[in-house]
């Protein structure tokens, strides 16, 4: 499921790729090599990269290259067979064999900056200083953002399945207990989190699970806020492992609770939290959640130290 916060048109994807394309025939990908410099583009940027770290394996610079290893591989044998770098051997593990730029290599390299140098300098040189601003943060942002959404393409965000409330249930008592949000007063106590599923199957509620290589690693939801109004919800459980915070996944996950809240007549949103789960309360400020002096229904996590509402 994907939903954005701006409206991504078929026009403005056309557009930008068509600007795309230019850049790219203007810069003369299209051609086999990089002619200043008589190599490949791939040669190219291994050069470039080699030279940052001064001394890489081909496994690293297969991942700086976004190459496969075997094609990387190719393109370090090509340029040995140049003379342009030289592999040798790491004292203390054999298996690594480091990469790095002969004299050869260097000049090569000299010779590519120079010209790249320059068509760089030459195009931005004609643009007006707030211009070139726009283009140097648009660039950074687009690269960024290409990055990003690679790492989260192998993530799914779904409605919960009976067969994920045993992995739900962990996912819950792991992170909860992680943030030492265990014991009375707190929702780790609450029946429903053996059976998840059951627990948000009605029309009024909805649950949402992050997976990567269909292994739960979030999850997060919308209900009824006990002892409320009928127009009020509550973002319940939104909880990530540790190695998925911090990729933008608690955004899209907010994202579907919220529009979820929205399709069945919710016009408030209320949570409990933690004071010092500050990543958590980032988001949720984020999203316009504002913090209240006391907590609204009757939920029993009494455990719970901060609570915010945010009007749909």
């Amino acid at each position: 499921m994907r939903f954005q916060t701006i409206m991504i048109t078929e026009e403005l994807i056309d557009q930008f790729r068509d600007s795309s394309r230019r850049v790219v025939r203007e810069l003369g990908f299209l051609q086999n090599d990089y002619r200043p410099a008589d190599v490949s583009h791939s040669q190219c940027h291994a050069l470039i990269e080699i030279n940052k770290v001064g001394m890489i394996g081909v496994a690293a610079l297969a991942e700086s290259l976004q190459l496969d290893k075997s094609t990387t591989s190719r393109v370090v044998h090509s340029l040995k067979k140049q003379g342009l770098i030289k592999i040798g051997e790491h004292k203390d593990d054999k298996r690594f064999k480091p990469i790095s730029l002969t004299t050869k290599g260097e000049t090569k390299l000299q010779t590519i900056n120079t010209h790249a140098n320059q068509q760089t300098s030459d195009a931005l040189g004609l643009l007006s200083d707030a211009d070139l601003e726009k283009v140097i943060e648009g660039m950074r942002l687009y690269a960024s953002a290409l990055n990003r959404s690679k790492q989260l393409a192998q993530y799914t965000i779904r409605p919960i399945e009976k067969r994920d409330n045993e992995a739900v249930a962990m996912l819950i008592v792991n992170v909860m207990t992680e943030f030492g949000a265990v014991g009375d007063g707190f929702s780790i106590q609450d029946d429903e989190v053996k059976n998840m599923y059951d627990a948000y199957a009605n029309e009024r509620a909805a649950y949402f699970v992050l997976s990567r290589e269909d292994k739960i690693v979030g999850g997060g939801g919308i209900g009824p806020l006990p002892g409320a109004e009928d127009d009020i919800c509550e973002l319940k459980k939104m909880y990530f492992y540790n190695d998925v915070r911090g990729l933008g996944l608690g955004q899209k996950l907010i994202d579907i609770c919220l529009y979820a809240a929205r399709q069945v007549g919710y016009k408030r949103c209320y949570l409990e939290t933690l004071k010092h789960m500050t990543q958590a309360k980032a988001l949720y400020q984020k999203n316009q959640f504002l913090p209240i002096d006391k907590p609204l229904g009757s939920t029993g996590h009494f455990g719970c130290d901060a609570w915010m509402v945010k009007d749909l």
